[in-house]
């Protein structure tokens, strides 16, 4: 009831809705998140990104750089003990949901992926394995991004 009524089986988006309310491996946010220089979001959800992945992401040393107020901006990070450079697009105050791309090429080679629904003013992320994908795009429907 959290969301304004009872779960449609039938809707997709309340499947979303009930998985963001697992707060200890679900990250929910809003991607236009005051995205700006002097605030670290990137720094900030990533470690949020490796909190709900207990163990899976083991990001260490997370930088964020940034040569203008509308970018180029640089975030790096130690991820299984190397080096990785993300390079989110900068767009006004959004947060770059694209930066699961390269992290998800490392996970994959581990069997896992970070999993992202977003309707723009929403997101989830959260890890899981290709059967569980599997099973949540064609049995369920669930609306993932495409972020392999």
């Amino acid at each position: 009831e959290e969301f304004g009524g009872l779960p449609d089986p039938e809707s997709p988006w309340d499947d979303v809705y009930l998985l963001s309310l697992d707060e200890d491996r679900v990250w929910t946010g809003d991607p236009e998140c005051d995205v700006c220089r002097e605030d670290e979001v990137y720094v900030l959800v990533l470690g949020e990104w490796r909190d709900i992945a207990h163990g899976h992401l083991p990001l260490e040393g997370i930088s964020e750089s940034w040569k203008s107020d509308t970018g180029p901006i640089e975030v790096k990070a130690r991820l299984f003990g190397e080096p990785i450079t993300l390079r989110p697009q900068w767009s006004d105050d959004w947060f770059d949901l694209e930066i699961l791309r390269p992290i998800n090429r490392v996970l994959e080679c581990r069997g896992v992926r970070l999993l992202c629904a977003s309707d723009v003013n929403f997101a989830i992320v959260f890890l899981s394995d290709p059967e569980k994908e599997r099973r949540m795009r064609e049995v369920r429907r669930f609306p993932l991004l495409n972020l392999a």
